[in-house]
């Protein structure tokens, strides 16, 4: 067996891992969910998770943020990849963004019954590098349709303050999940601000 077998045994692994925690998460949220029920899940002794995530389940925990915060991105990506008109841009944007959100097993439990575990990053002190995150992806977006980078990056910004501020604070006259919605929402409100000259 060489090296790349190896590291692709090693991915596969910590995949199982990564999956059984938000299956876990889906079923018991986060607070129950112990070291031993997802190595139970993931159909792997406690030693060997401990061995691929030392540190045990914050550890494992701390890595799945990272994946989906990965797979949240990609799956937002390919729609604003494809859009050919900045409305389109937005409108895809929020809706992909909010339903992937709304279709994640493990962060609706979370939300639903353990809500203290993730209103916290949205808390003013900590919103700060949700924000960048969130800005630091759409603002090269925005630059496609938005000719001046000082607007795309502002731009950006209070976009992801907009809609963290609806997903977080819903309203009944925004289902960020329905197109017609959002995009009734965006020719409104969002177009005459980064398009003034054409509002």
């Amino acid at each position: 067996m060489g090296p790349t077998s190896v590291i692709d045994g090693a991915d596969a692994l910590d995949e199982r891992v990564l999956t059984a925690m938000v299956d876990c998460i889906g079923r018991w949220g986060i607070a129950k969910t112990t070291a031993d029920d997802i190595a139970r899940t993931a159909g792997i002794s406690r030693a060997t998770l401990y061995r691929a995530f030392p540190g045990g389940k914050d550890v494992v925990f701390d890595a799945l943020l990272q994946r989906e915060t990965a797979r949240f991105f990609a799956a937002v990506t390919g729609p604003l990849e494809a859009a050919e008109h900045l409305e389109d841009l937005v409108v895809l944007g929020a809706v992909e963004a909010a339903r992937f959100l709304a279709e994640h097993e493990a962060l609706r439990y979370v939300i639903a019954h353990e809500p203290e575990r993730v209103l916290p990053a949205f808390a003013f002190h900590r919103l700060d590098r949700v924000l960048a995150l969130a800005t630091s992806f759409a603002a090269p977006h925005l630059a496609r349709f938005v000719a001046d980078p000082n607007l795309a990056a502002s731009g950006a910004e209070w976009l992801a303050r907009l809609l963290l501020s609806y997903a977080t604070n819903p309203s009944p006259d925004l289902t960020l999940t329905d197109e017609a919605s959002v995009r009734t929402f965006v020719r409104t409100y969002v177009m005459p601000v980064l398009q003034p000259d054409q509002s």
